[in-house]
């Protein structure tokens, strides 16, 4: 009897570090150590993103949102959504700045930009404290609906550095904008701008992104592709990844089956959101190398 014990427990085992294998595998690290280590207790996160990520409320309460059962994992000192149902990363040439809209479905002004962009109004008004981890969860709705995003996926150049990019398309890394600028419209492009306007306001603020979950919407060769393009764009600028769409409890097949993680194939149910918060708020923690 002892023997089959510990036959099994050796099993259990083995199949905990596989798995801690594979998680690992999609997973981008960046060589930027943790600057200034901490406690989580001390720690203040911004999150934005999209209605996955909106589900969890902007104060982080609801259930159905991982946002909700990550605060409560890691009990962070401050923790604050800006993601609006709707958003994309990508823009369109009529995006603007807007502090104010809400619409819950895509829309030109319904962009991370502008996501950003409020939370550097809290920050600056003193409303919120300035973060030392953001993190960015978006991509859904850049691959679910090409019609209102049909640059999304065109070839994106890096012939040129992020800077000398940004003024040879006319983008104003400056907040408030000091001009009427063309907003990238690819995925890539986005993600670039978004995260150096990120790093020129909040130096010392740490950026994760998150690649979109699976969903019956979108096939998940859609999926793929939209999560290699904002890891393309987050390895030109050294910073890292989680790609959810491959370490996730959501998956594609099983929700087109039965809806066992999401209520609709898309967006998570209260086990999904909290399914996937266990999972990130672990590799978050070996991510950032706090306690």
């Amino acid at each position: 009897m002892k023997r089959v014990v510990l036959s099994l427990l050796c099993c259990i085992l083995s199949l905990a570090q596989l798995y801690a294998h594979e998680v690992e595998k999609y997973v981008l690290w960046t060589d930027t150590p943790s600057a200034n280590p901490m406690l989580w207790s001390q720690a203040h996160v911004a999150i934005l993103g999209d209605s996955n990520t909106w589900l969890g409320a902007d104060d982080c309460s609801r259930p159905r949102g991982w946002t909700s059962w990550l605060a409560r994992l890691l009990k962070p000192a401050s923790i604050r959504s800006y993601a609006r149902s709707g958003a994309t990363w990508t823009n369109t040439a009529r995006t603007m700045l807007n502090l104010e809209q809400d619409t819950g479905r895509v829309a030109d002004d319904n962009v991370i930009y502008n996501q950003i962009a409020r939370l550097i109004s809290a920050v600056t008004s003193g409303a919120e404290p300035s973060p030392q981890l953001i993190l960015i969860s978006a991509g859904t709705n850049d691959a679910w609906f090409p019609a209102d995003r049909p640059h999304a996926f065109d070839p994106a150049d890096f012939s040129l550095s992020p800077s000398v990019e940004a003024e040879r398309q006319g983008i104003d890394c400056s907040f408030p904008p000091d001009t009427l600028g063309v907003y990238p419209q690819t995925i890539v492009g986005s993600v670039r701008y978004n995260c150096l306007l990120l790093r020129k306001h909040f130096p010392k603020a740490r950026i994760v992104l998150l690649t979109p979950l699976q969903t019956t919407a979108v096939s998940l060769a859609r999926i793929r592709q939209t999560a290699d393009s904002i890891c393309l764009a987050a390895r030109s600028l050294d910073i890292d990844v989680v790609r959810q769409e491959r370490v996730c409890c959501v998956k594609r097949s099983e929700e087109l089956q039965h809806h066992l993680h999401t209520y609709d194939g898309t967006h998570t149910n209260e086990l999904g959101a909290r399914m996937n918060a266990r999972i990130l708020s672990h590799e978050l923690t070996r991510l950032m190398g706090w306690k």
